[in-house]
């Protein structure tokens, strides 16, 4: 081996040597930065957890819940909600039926059914005019959730107090659904009041039928 072939291979030892001491640098660093991190998290870890304070449950202002009965005065101070003007509507009722594990002593019946206007997500709209009409015409969207209620006091005074919770749910869901679909036909036929003739059909058939049940009325 000439002199020059050995100064090339000297060369690429020392070459090698200092790949190699840089990766094993590489690599002591890395398992460095991997302890280090460990022990950060280990010191973490056994920190005291902190006190965590969670802000109060909100609670309701029950005034924001109206119970349906038949002397209620229905105006338009009950709607409290923010308007959604993309809706393009006047007004918003939302009502419901609130069905409580509790027997109803007046009827014998093993739950205790209550129609509500809520207040809180009910709303007016003030760029739209407020008439009177447009008034009664949300109110009787009440007046139907008292319907229903009526229907489930009657279905549920039939099953008895050894009514099961499944034949109480079953009734609960199906008059639950039927009122939906009635309250989506009266907005559909009168138009939210704007078909006058067919807003007073109306008005009269849902008086006739919670007549026809006042046996089951609110109180």
């Amino acid at each position: 081996m000439n002199q020059m072939n050995r100064i090339k291979l000297l060369l690429l030892a020392v070459f090698t040597i200092g790949i190699s001491l840089t990766i094993s640098a590489k690599h002591k660093n890395r398992q460095r930065a991997k302890i280090d991190t460990g022990l950060r998290v280990s010191i973490k870890l056994s920190d005291p957890k902190p006190e965590i304070k969670l802000p109060p449950k909100p609670t309701r202002n029950p005034d924001s819940i109206l119970y349906w009965k038949p002397d209620l005065n229905f105006t338009w101070d009950e709607f409290w909600g923010k308007p959604d003007i993309k809706k393009q509507l006047s007004a918003y009722t939302s009502w419901g039926i609130i069905l409580s594990p509790h027997p109803d002593p007046a009827t014998g019946a093993p739950a205790t059914v209550s129609s509500v206007f809520y207040k809180y997500k009910s709303w007016k709209n003030p760029k739209k005019p407020l008439t009177t009409a447009l008034l009664i015409h949300e109110k009787v969207h009440f007046n139907i959730a008292e319907l229903y209620a009526r229907k489930m006091r009657k279905a549920f005074s039939q099953v008895g107090s050894g009514g099961s919770g499944y034949e109480i749910n079953t009734i609960y869901q199906q008059l639950l659904a039927e009122m939906n679909k009635m309250q989506v036909d009266y907005d559909k036929e009168t138009d939210n009041s704007k078909q006058e003739d067919r807003q007073r059909e109306w008005n009269m058939k849902i008086s006739t039928m919670m007549s026809e049940l006042s046996l089951f009325g609110s109180k």
